[in-house]
């Protein structure tokens, strides 16, 4: 509700700059979009879905909620949706229909369906980037179903859906279990002559009130601008290990009596280096990670054997080296793409070499060497000496 409040706080404000006559009728021709669908039609048209903020809070004229005799939630949005030849076509329907021009300036994300990422999204980041003034760092998703449930999915826990996948998106990428890029960055990312580009992934899960819930886990792995194919939560924070985005999160494994540990990630960094010799490539890739003990079963106690705590990092190491392998995998074998920019590490150490190999790396990337070490610190081991059986 104080992200709807400042909004129209903003249009108010940037009215009264330029004029305090007519500021009413000004606010009231002016719609506010908070989230975009994209999909593609089964005879090949876009359809465009907008979440449009709804100063009234009134459902009629076009509010599309959940199926007819369920309940409806109280929202502060509105959702709209066209279909048309292009996604200029669909703008100008939406505008027609709104009766209002769009504002696109206050979007939270850009969600694309399945159908449509794998025929290709050249056009919806040309068409977002060149003319409607969206921000460049809107953050791009992919859905495994249709963009259009994504956009009118109500929310559980905010009025304004789109809010609700902002907080979801911040607090995942800092687990690590997303890798979203802004529009801005995959269009850029699609120029690159090594680089494969992926963003987020958001999905609708039942909860166990059988509210739909969003869901933001994963990756969409991209040749060009055109979908082959999803990393599950495990292979996307294996990713982002070596980049260097986990910032904090839990990590639970086994231990050998056949108790678990979680691990508290407070923070870690990564620093990848790359290695050639004669014909041999290889990506050095060192992980740094701090951590306390969040809860333990078994009988191993850290705090009368400290030298225990110097076992328990091992075990942590390997727990993160094994996600980190699940991610170089799947890039290797599955995708055959080089979803972490090591190519373009190697032309910014190594130029001249480089030059040599450009042509070939999609063949040398799957058969790269890559080297893994991980050094974790446990910082304290908790403030019971015998684990909760």
């Amino acid at each position: 509700m104080k992200r709807f409040i400042s909004i129209f706080i903003l249009i108010m404000i940037s009215i009264f700059a330029t004029s305090c006559k007519g500021t009413k009728e000004e606010l009231d021709k002016l719609a506010v979009a908070v989230a975009i669908g994209y999909d593609i039609t089964s005879d090949g048209k876009y359809m465009l879905t907008a979440q449009i903020l709804n100063p009234q809070k009134d459902s009629s004229g076009g509010m599309i909620g959940k199926k007819a005799g369920s309940q409806q939630k109280a929202t502060d949005v509105v959702v709209f949706n066209t279909i048309g030849d292009s996604i200029s076509d669909c703008k100008g329907q939406l505008t027609t229909k709104l009766g209002k021009e769009l504002n696109y300036g206050h979007i939270d994300f850009i969600v694309v369906g399945k159908k449509l990422a794998e025929s290709g999204i050249a056009l919806i980041l040309d068409a977002s980037l060149r003319g409607y003034k969206m921000r460049p760092d809107i953050p791009l998703l992919v859905t495994k179903g249709n963009a259009f449930d994504i956009i009118r999915a109500i929310s559980v826990h905010e009025k304004i859906p789109a809010n609700e996948v902002d907080n979801i998106l911040r607090l995942q990428s800092s687990f690590g279990f997303t890798n979203t890029a802004s529009i801005l960055d995959f269009a850029n990312s699609l120029s690159s002559k090594t680089k494969t580009p992926v963003t987020g992934v958001i999905n609708l899960s039942k909860s166990t009130d059988a509210d739909e819930t969003f869901e933001v886990v994963g990756t969409a792995v991209f040749n060009k601008d055109k979908l082959i194919g999803f990393m599950d939560m495990n292979e996307t924070r294996g990713m982002q290990w070596i980049n260097g985005k986990v910032k904090f999160g839990y990590i639970t494994t086994l231990l050998a009596d056949g108790g678990k540990i979680t691990f508290e990630i407070i923070r870690a960094s990564s620093k990848i280096k790359p290695s050639i010799k004669t014909d041999s490539y290889t990506m050095l890739i060192n992980v740094k990670e701090e951590s306390n003990i969040s809860e333990m079963t078994g009988k191993i106690d850290p705090i009368k054997t400290p030298e225990i705590m110097d076992r328990l990092e091992i075990i942590q190491n390997n727990a993160i080296s094994n996600e980190i392998k699940l991610a170089i995998n799947v890039a290797q074998k599955k995708f055959g793409a080089d979803i972490f920019g090591f190519g373009e590490m190697i032309h910014r150490d190594y130029p001249k070499e480089w030059s040599y190999i450009e042509g070939r790396w999609k063949n040398i990337f799957p058969n790269l060497n890559i080297e893994i070490k991980v050094i974790s610190s446990l910082k304290r081991p908790g403030y019971i000496s015998k684990p909760m059986d």
